[in-house]
C-alpha cells in the first residue's frame, strides 16, 4: 500500500496531510509557514520533518511512497527551487519528491484538476489556471514591495495606511481608529511608529491586521468598505489576466482559497459579481488547499482512477 503526504506551505501556515492511496486518511498536522523569504533553509528542513512525521502518526517515514509539496514562491529562483528540492531528496531519500507552486496546489485541491482558475489570497496574492488542452498560466505572486495586491498582507498595509492618516489629522476619524487602538493597545498615537516599525519586518503580523479592518467594515467603516471592494478589483485582474491567457470560454470556473475570504460577505458577494459580469461563475472549493498535494502526488504514482480517490478525501473531509 502506497503511502502519499501533501503538504500545503504558505507565508503563514504550512498544512500537511497523509493518505494511503485509496485516499483514507492518515493525519494532519499544521506548522508555522515555510518560505524561504521569511525562513531559513535549516528552518524549513526542522519544520517539514517534524510536519510530515506528526501527520504521518505510527507510519514510519520511509513507507512514504510520494512527496508532494506546495512551495511558497517556487519558480521564482531557480537557485532557491534547487536548493529545497535537494534538501526534500536529502532528508526523505525513499520517497518520490514532487514539487511545485503552493497556488498549484490549491488548484488541484478546488478543481479535482479540472479545467478551471483558482485565485489565493492569504499572505500574498496568485492565481492559477489551466484549460482543456493543460495549458497553464500564473498572474500575480509578485513581492509585497510592489504586488501581492489584493491580499492579507496589502490590507494590512491599507489599514496602517488608513490608520495613520486618521491619527495625524488627513482623514477623520472612523471605527478603524478605535479597534486599532485598543488592539495596539496605544498610550499615545505617536507609539504607532515604534510598534509600525516592529511589524512591518513580518508579513504574517501585517497581514493579521486585515482582521481588525474587517471588524471595522462590519462596524459600518466605509473606507474599511472600500479597501475590501478595491482588494477584490485587484484580484479580478488577477483572474482576468488567466482567462485572456488561457482562451477560456464564457462558462469557465474560478474558485478560490486563503484568509481573505474568511471576511466572507465582505469580499465574496463583490467577488461573485465581478466574476459573473466576466462570464465565468465563482465556485466554492471541493477540498482544502491541503488536500491538493494528496491528489498530485496521488497522480505521481501514475494511477488511472483519481476520481476514487477524491470521492473518498470528499467523504471524509465533509464529516
Amino acid at each position: 500500500m502506497n503511502i502519499l503526504v501533501g503538504i500545503d506551505g504558505g507565508g503563514t501556515k504550512t498544512v500537511f496531510c497523509a493518505a494511503d492511496q485509496t485516499g483514507r486518511l492518515l493525519g494532519t498536522e499544521i506548522l508555522l509557514g515555510c518560505s524561504y523569504r521569511q525562513y531559513s533553509l535549516a528552518t524549513i528542513q526542522k519544520r517539514i520533518k517534524e510536519g510530515i512525521s506528526a501527520c504521518l502518526g505510527t507510519v514510519p517515514v520511509s513507507e512514504v511512497s510520494v512527496i508532494a509539496f506546495g512551495v511558497p514562491c517556487f519558480g521564482e529562483n531557480e537557485e532557491k527551487d534547487r536548493e529545497i528540492e535537494e534538501m526534500l531528496r536529502v532528508s526523505f531519500p525513499e520517497s518520490q519528491i514532487v514539487l511545485v507552486n503552493d497556488v498549484e496546489v490549491a488548484w488541484f485541491a478546488s478543481s479535482g484538476g479540472k479545467p478551471s482558475i483558482h485565485v489565493v489570497a492569504g499572505t500574498g496574492s496568485i492565481a492559477y489556471g489551466r484549460n482543456r488542452e493543460g495549458k497553464y498560466a500564473r498572474s500575480g505572486g509578485w513581492p509585497e514591495f510592489f504586488g501581492d495586491e489584493g491580499s492579507c498582507h496589502w490590507l494590512g498595509r491599507k489599514t496602517m495606511e488608513l490608520f495613520s492618516k486618521q491619527i495625524d489629522g488627513r482623514l477623520p476619524k472612523s471605527p478603524l481608529y478605535d479597534l486599532m487602538s485598543d488592539h495596539l493597545k496605544l498610550v499615545r498615537d505617536e507609539d504607532f511608529i515604534f510598534i509600525a516599525d516592529e511589524l512591518i519586518p513580518y508579513r504574517d503580523k501585517v497581514a493579521s491586521l486585515q482582521i481588525i479592518l474587517a471588524h471595522a467594515a462590519r462596524d459600518g467603516d466605509q473606507y474599511a468598505v472600500t479597501a475590501y471592494h478595491e482588494a477584490i478589483e485587484e484580484l479580478v485582474l488577477l483572474i482576468s489576466s488567466i482567462q485572456s491567457s488561457l482562451k477560456l470560454d464564457q462558462s469557465f470556473s474560478v474558485f478560490y482559497s486563503g484568509g481573505l475570504f474568511h471576511a466572507g460577505e465582505l469580499v465574496l458577494p463583490h467577488l461573485r459579481e465581478c466574476v459573473q459580469r466576466m462570464g465565468g461563475s465563482l465556485q466554492s472549493p471541493l477540498l482544502k488547499p491541503m488536500y491538493g498535494g494528496l491528489i498530485l502526488a496521488y497522480s505521481a504514482l501514475g494511477f488511472n482512477d483519481i476520481n476514487s480517490f477524491i470521492d473518498q478525501l470528499t467523504r471524509q473531509t465533509e464529516n
